[in-house]
């Protein structure tokens, strides 16, 4: 991954205009009356969306999207909830859709960058509209101002656009929720195209309500603790939400989510979070791809990251450097740096638990592995498959150094030898424990992953025609990235 900041990338030429008709009720069609939403994009412009008119009968099964306009014949890509659905891109291309769910339609440019189309929810033949808040083309002008235009309800300030979410910041020690989707593609022409100013000193309870934030974009490569929160203090909770296309760069201590949450005093418990297609940068040290540094007292479960992420030293898919404790967590991750360098944390002295780590490339000097960099506590009940490329020492396929004590261990974890081939973690004290088992690919997939790995596959995994997946967090889009991976590799599945 090369560095990219911001400042000095292109503006995306004018987007296509894509309609949409929706059509409910396959046996009644001939009959139905058909409804337009239509969306135009510009550059400096987000979708403007119509509210559609539905002729629904009780015996409806679905609906119909048709492209109808795309003039750059730009790849247009459906998902149904976080998953991969469908890619068109000809007019007149028709999908049918019949699954209950939430579907996004978001348009790939030329330069790699994505707009977002539009969303909405199918449950029970009804189709009701996910309100997307309009990007604003510059920061607030007054944060007090716009702060005092928040709505609250039940304890807290409902975010409802950029704006208000960038107005945390004048109001810190509050409870918050994502009242929905918000567009945040135009931050990056914030503030003299530093994007996005990091909320600080947050100290409250942040609620995603199972909503996105799209597109924010952070340009700070001076500045430390960068990140949507820069710091928290005391007690916080952050759950439910999703982060899309965000592009963080700092200098040091950086993450999507929190940069640092490493203060001694701070309490966090953070749940159910999905990063996906984070482009994470910092200059120097403990760099993550959601969380750049924690402390003893920090939580993660629950959570999904894909993108890219590079630094220098402590470097990890998920959190760069990690005290706390992380329990059901995935990264598919390219990871780079100098030292110290793993597909989930880079370094670790916390507690990992039922995670694991696909990955493409993880890459440095010196001390890099599968899943931590650096390890001195535990690792159980987890499994890496991961590329661990170019270290010049201690590269390993779990861990590259394992310096525990007594009642540190990495026991019950499991490498993708096919994949993995790096030998495993050098142990520095004669008291660590390691338990590492290397599988060929056919012995982690399917009923062979049942008799080959000691994982709870009751309560907490489930076996799939590729790796093991974990069973609270979104099926459908750990299966396409392991689909995707597995594709990669050149492996197929009978």
């Amino acid at each position: 991954m090369q560095q990219e900041i911001l400042s000095q990338k292109e503006t995306t030429a004018s987007s296509p205009v894509i309609s949409i008709i929706l059509l409910v009720g396959l046996t009644v069609a001939l009959f139905s009356v058909v409804f337009f939403l239509t969306f135009d994009l510009s550059s400096n412009t987000s979708t403007s969306l119509s509210s559609p008119v539905i002729e629904k009968d009780s015996t409806d099964t679905g609906f119909e999207l048709i492209v109808t306009d795309n003039p750059d014949n730009s790849e247009l890509d459906i998902y149904k909830n976080n998953s991969h659905y469908v890619t068109v891109s000809e007019v007149g291309e028709i999908v049918q859709i019949d699954n209950i769910g939430r579907y996004t339609v978001i348009e790939n440019n030329e330069d790699g960058s994505e707009n977002l189309i539009n969303s909405y929810e199918f449950t029970d033949s009804e189709i009701t509209e996910i309100t997307i808040s309009e990007p604003n083309p510059s920061e607030p002008d007054d944060l007090k101002s716009v702060h005092e235009e928040i709505e609250k309800e039940d304890g807290f300030y409902l975010i409802t656009n950029d704006h208000e979410l960038q107005a945390i910041n004048y109001k810190p020690n509050a409870n918050y929720r994502i009242a929905n989707d918000i567009d945040a593609r135009e931050t990056k022409y914030w503030y003299n195209e530093q994007g996005f100013e990091p909320i600080s000193e947050f100290n409250g309870e942040l609620d995603g309500n199972n909503k996105t934030i799209f597109g924010l974009k952070i340009d700070r490569i001076e500045e430390d603790n960068v990140g949507l929160i820069s710091d928290v203090i005391n007690d916080n909770d952050i759950y439910d939400l999703s982060i899309y296309d965000i592009t963080v760069v700092g200098n040091n201590t950086v993450g999507s989510l929190v940069a640092n949450s490493g203060t001694f005093n701070a309490n966090l418990n953070v749940d159910n979070i999905i990063v996906k297609n984070v482009d994470a940068y910092g200059n120097y040290d403990r760099i993550g791809g959601v969380i750049g540094e924690t402390n003893a007292n920090i939580n993660i479960n629950n959570s999904i990251v894909i993108g890219d992420v590079e630094g220098n030293k402590e470097v990890g898919g998920l959190v760069g450097y990690n005290v706390g404790d992380i329990t059901q967590s995935m990264s598919n991750t390219n990871v780079t740096g100098g030292y110290i360098i793993g597909g989930l944390t880079g370094y670790n002295n916390g507690y990992i638990d039922n995670s694991y780590v696909v990955s493409k490339i993880i890459f440095g000097e010196e001390t890099g592995g599968g899943l931590v960099g650096e390890n001195v506590d535990s690792i159980n009940n987890s499994y890496t498959s991961s590329n661990v490329v170019g270290f010049q020492s201690t590269a390993g396929s779990v861990s590259g150094t394992h310096e525990g004590f007594f009642g540190d261990y990495i026991t019950n974890t499991y490498v993708d030898s096919e994949i993995t081939s790096n030998q495993l973690p050098t142990v520095d004290d004669d008291g660590s424990n390691i338990d590492i088992t290397e599988l060929d690919t056919e012995d982690m997939i399917s009923e062979e992953s049942i008799t080959n790995m000691n994982l709870d596959f009751d309560y907490v995994w489930d076996d799939t025609e590729y790796y093991p997946i974990l069973q609270d967090l979104d099926k459908e889009l750990q299966l396409q990235i392991l689909q995707s991976y597995f594709e990669h590799w050149g492996f197929e599945n009978e």
